[in-house]
């Protein structure tokens, strides 16, 4: 379930049936996790990867500011949109492009570019804009808020949105695509216009819903060009897990002794980038390797 905030459904969750068009065995993962702190940070998150292992994120520093980030071949660069009250790092493609968030001073939601160290904004008229992911041919994935703080998915594509969402659904999120932008992954709920209770996959502009077996809410926030999807679940004790879905089989993936955790993406090479949550309730970015 996602929070009614904008940036708490990026930064808390941006917080199945089994597919019928997948089939056969979901392979045996030796998961490999690594943290990741941006240093002096109190909290840190990874919310995107592309094919060369460059990520992207969104840390808090001690004065309770939000800043995004780039980390890449070892080194951090802060993201931050000029002027803006906060940002955020949501996506990496593999032509390096960053697309992300930002609060003017108003506390109003806009989405960005960032290419060739350039900022440009995009924004759906009339919605607050929320980018999470996008495509080596420059589309966007994301989510829109109206006036109403309803929680649309939206899609940009050759200088357009449009909206994307799941059929009768009173809220929509779109969270995820792969980086061919064939099939986008997100959450939805017919609760009201900003509670998310079921993940889905869309392809061609046809839905099919994801519920991970016994949870109480489900969420999908990425997929690759293999088709592996990665999300979060909530059982009934309102504990957030992690999960990876192939081939019709959900498994749980979960950081190692922590109380939460968030797969937020992945890339092609089966590394999966989110956050987790330690037992002093401090929040720290992490990789993990599926293979």
């Amino acid at each position: 379930m996602l929070a009614r905030s904008p940036h708490a459904a990026i930064r808390k969750a941006f917080q199945l049936l089994a597919l019928c068009f997948f089939a056969a065995v979901l392979p045996t993962f030796a998961a490999k996790y690594t943290t990741i702190d941006f240093p002096g940070a109190i909290s840190t998150q990874v919310y995107g990867i592309n094919n060369s292992g460059a990520m992207v994120g969104v840390y808090v520093d001690t004065q309770n500011a939000t800043h995004g980030f780039l980390l890449n071949s070892g080194a951090f660069t802060t993201i931050d949109f000029p002027g803006a009250a906060l940002s955020v790092a949501a996506g990496i493609n593999n032509l390096g492009e960053i697309v992300g968030q930002y609060n003017d001073s108003s506390g109003f939601g806009h989405g960005f570019i960032m290419s060739g160290g350039q900022f440009t904004t995009i924004d759906f008229a009339g919605y607050q804009t929320y980018p999470t992911v996008i495509g080596d041919g420059g589309e966007v994935v994301g989510f829109c808020v109206d006036a109403q703080l309803n929680y649309h998915g939206c899609v940009y594509i050759n200088g357009a949105f449009s909206i994307l969402d799941f059929p009768n659904a009173q809220a929509t999120v779109a969270l995820g695509t792969n980086f061919k932008q064939q099939v986008v992954v997100g959450g939805f709920g017919n609760v009201n216009g900003y509670t998310f209770v079921h993940g889905f996959v869309s392809l061609n502009g046809k839905f099919q819903r994801i519920d991970f077996p016994g949870a109480s809410s489900t969420t999908a926030f990425g997929i690759n060009t293999m088709d592996v999807i990665i999300g979060n679940y909530s059982l009934s004790n309102s504990a957030t897990h992690g999960f990876v879905l192939y081939k019709g089989i959900f498994r749980t993936l979960d950081f190692p002794g922590a109380v939460s955790t968030n797969p937020i993406n992945l890339n092609d090479r089966q590394v999966v980038v989110g956050w987790y949550v330690d037992k002093l309730k401090v929040q720290h970015g992490y990789a993990m390797n599926l293979l």
